[in-house]
């Protein structure tokens, strides 16, 4: 019988051999260990240790891989078991170096009154990363301080400066310094200058926008005010051209311009259409009581003897619905006068002082030094006033009948009765149901009470805004 004996190379034992590496946080892992002098195929686990966040190990081929999430050395034991079972093990160290924080851009120049929006690159640092401004002008913001994103709209001109200041997870800061040039918006003159109509009050605006919010040297360029009546103005954030238009009926052509205190002008051609006088109505000879008498060419009424009377005379024309405005002066009176002018409600009770029923409104002076001036309605006083009078003041009435309101003022005076203003519509002397026709009335009570109705062109006051001539 043969005998044969087997030999087996154990060799020098199972070995475990690797190189990992060092990487960049967010990187790409590579590296491997590799086991040998034992029986394939080999396992490869971790024994000790833990791995950076997002870094895997291969169990069956020993590599590497992934993108760390996190920065830092990181010890590891990794072990390798053969098919018999025999196993290694070795340590290693796994390294992901974190880049330094950075923060970079340049946001864009901008203009005043324009929002703007920019966003910053960040990069390196351990994330996650909170930002914030340091000495920003007013207008700048940060939505969300977890983005780089900043928010402005400069409130003026000028360069601007600030500084964008980065923070990461574990207090690593970068600081960026910024800067924009911040230009005023171009000045603009808009819009057209409304028609004209001569020996009638004009006021009318174009808008100025832009510049630096401050404006100067209103003039006219191209063309000539001269003999026209109209003069040009800056009232707030616009190019006022106003007056009482005189000369030629036809077209007015000019080219009007504005300065900003930036140094910029914006000019505006215009085309202004300017119609015939129109004529104001006047006191009616058909609509008048029969205690008094008209003259110059209805332009003045008075009573018809020195003893008081009653009775009331209506203006020549009727309005059902617009924005009227009416002067007129009270040329004489003597003690006992109590004369009225205001607002009457179709064509009754004209037999009657004005103001003594429900379709009158009425403004009165009690006799030549009076002075219990007084808003006058169905017979009673709703407002008295203790205001020295003189022969030969104003009184004015301003009307929207589509809104029933009425204000009234006293003789010589430039405010409403009840202190409101027709042209933002606020507190009226009087309101009243529109809907029939309304004719401005007076009541002059005695030959010495001469009630004169003021051609437009001589008006003491200003017409409130969008209030027009009572025509005829």
């Amino acid at each position: 019988m043969t005998r044969r004996i087997l030999l087996i190379d154990i060799g020098s034992g199972l070995t475990l051999q690797g190189l990992i590496p060092s990487v960049a946080l967010y990187g790409t892992q590579t590296g491997s260990v590799k086991a040998s002098n034992g029986v394939p195929p080999y396992t490869y686990t971790l024994s000790a240790g833990v791995l950076p966040a997002g870094v895997y190990l291969d169990a069956g081929t020993g590599l590497f891989s992934g993108s760390p999430t996190e920065a830092g050395n990181f010890p590891i034991t990794v072990k390798a078991t053969d098919l018999s079972g025999a196993s290694t093990q070795r340590a290693f160290t796994v390294k992901v170096i974190a880049e330094p924080l950075t923060l970079s851009g340049t946001a864009p120049d901008g203009t005043v009154g324009v929002a703007q929006s920019y966003t910053y690159t960040v990069a390196g640092g351990v994330p996650p990363y909170t930002f914030a401004l340091v000495d920003a002008p007013d207008g700048w913001s940060i939505p969300d301080a977890s983005t780089p994103t900043i928010d402005y709209t400069a409130t003026s001109s000028g360069t601007k400066t600030w500084t964008v200041r980065a923070t990461d997870a574990i207090g690593g800061q970068f600081d960026l310094a910024d800067a924009a040039v911040i230009t005023a918006p171009s000045l603009t003159l808009s819009g057209d200058f409304a028609d004209a109509t001569i020996g009638t009050p004009y006021s009318s605006d174009l808008a100025i926008a832009g510049g630096d919010g401050t404006y100067s040297n209103p003039r006219v360029t191209v063309g000539s005010l001269a003999g026209t009546g109209l003069v040009l103005s800056i009232v707030s954030s616009a190019l006022r051209l106003s007056g009482t238009p005189t000369g030629s009926a036809g077209t007015l052509s000019i080219t009007v311009a504005v300065d900003s205190g930036d140094g910029q002008t914006a000019s505006s051609a215009q085309s202004i259409n300017v119609s015939a006088a129109v004529s104001q109505a006047v006191w009616s000879s058909l609509n008048k009581a029969s205690t008094i008498v008209l003259s110059n060419g209805g332009v003045t009424a008075s009573g018809s003897n020195s003893i008081e009377q009653d009775g009331i005379v209506l203006s020549s024309s009727s309005k059902s619905g617009g924005k009227f405005y009416v002067e007129i002066v009270q040329n004489q009176a003597t003690s006992n006068t109590a004369s009225g002018f205001g607002l009457h409600a179709g064509t009754s009770n004209i037999g009657v002082q004005l103001g003594d029923d429900s379709v009158g409104w009425s403004s009165i002076i009690y006799g030549a030094g009076g002075n219990n001036r007084a808003a006058y309605h169905a017979g009673a006083l709703q407002s008295v006033a203790s205001i020295s009078w003189h022969t030969g003041q104003t009184v004015r009435m301003a009307v929207d009948i589509d809104a029933g309101k009425l204000w009234l003022s006293y003789f010589g005076s430039s405010t409403w009765i009840g202190g409101g203003d027709p042209a933002d519509g606020t507190s009226p002397t009087f309101s009243f149901t529109p809907g029939v026709d309304f004719y401005f009335a007076g009541g002059p009570r005695t030959n010495s009470a001469l009630l004169d109705i003021t051609n437009p062109s001589a008006w003491v006051y200003p017409a409130p805004a969008d209030f027009g001539i009572w025509t005829a």
